[in-house]
């Protein structure tokens, strides 16, 4: 039974009759949790998902499609927006070069799966996502940013264990890194008190099958902190996800994303940031 689901795990999430569902699909397009990519591979379909988070004084929407190719190589693509329309930042981002209303990050993502799930293993996966975000010279300049582009690579792990009647899955991911705000702000630093290079950081997941189709949890995901003028704070959600069948689901957050872009005398605009996430996926 263990290695059953385990096979079906690797397929999607599982509902206890063995229905399978997509995997949700992390900010960056990999399929995971919200903000963790998963050993797990997306479905063998084109999946398709909307994400939209409102941190309080910013917002972020992202467009993402992934799938898998001969059961091995998760593929993927995602565009994330940030609204840069707060109060207190836009004046000054403006001034420094970025005229656009959002910051855009286009992430190209690879899976390549290394190891199945089985009685004593966990599912061992390698990753790397490329990204390019279109934030302005002069803005990465005024912050103290190095590069638009960079290229994480991570490894995770994902093991279901059967806990009191439930499926627990539990999930470690190593990423090397060097994006500031997921790639938002740029990557690395430049200039005395920045750091330009890559660093290892940990990220985690934990849920447990409520029911069939229904998912809850939380994860937790560490940040480098390159930039010596915008301190950057590890990010936190709990979660729902809702899979009522192999074709579509609805996952709900409480995601809490520290400080972002906080600027000195702005009442406070860009701190402590913490609000609702949404994710509505179809798969074909």
């Amino acid at each position: 039974m263990k290695r059953l689901l385990g096979t079906t795990l690797a397929l999607g999430l599982s509902a206890a009759a063995g229905t399978a569902a997509a995997l949700p699909t992390t900010i960056e397009g990999a399929a995971g949790g919200g903000i963790v990519p998963w050993a797990l591979l997306a479905a063998d379909r084109p999946t398709a998902s909307l994400t939209w988070v409102d941190s309080g004084d910013y917002n972020l929407t992202v467009l993402a499609v992934n799938g898998t190719v001969a059961g091995r190589v998760e593929l993927s693509y995602a565009r994330m927006s940030f609204d840069i329309n707060a109060n207190g930042v836009r004046g000054t981002v403006y001034g420094a070069g970025h005229t656009s209303s959002t910051i855009d990050v286009d992430v190209l993502g690879a899976k390549l799966k290394l190891l199945d799930m089985s009685d004593r293993f966990p599912a061992l996966a390698l990753g790397v996502q490329h990204k390019r975000s279109d934030i302005a010279s002069g803005l990465r300049g005024a912050i103290g940013s190095g590069d638009d582009s960079g290229t994480d690579v991570y490894l995770a792990a994902t093991k279901v264990f059967p806990v009191g009647g439930r499926k627990l899955l539990l999930n470690g991911t190593l990423r090397y890194t060097k994006a500031n705000q997921a790639g938002i702000l740029g990557f690395g630093g430049q200039g005395a008190g920045n750091d330009d290079g890559y660093g290892l950081r940990f990220e985690g997941s934990a849920g447990v099958f409520a029911s069939k189709s229904v998912v809850f949890g939380a994860e937790y995901r560490a940040k480098p902190d390159n930039l010596k003028s915008f301190e950057e704070d590890d990010w936190w959600d709990v979660f729902l996800a809702w899979m009522p069948d192999k074709h579509w689901s609805v996952v709900a957050a409480y995601a809490g994303l520290g400080d972002i872009v906080k600027e000195a005398g702005t009442n406070g605009e860009g701190a402590d940031q913490r609000g609702l996430y949404l994710q509505l996926q179809v798969t074909f």
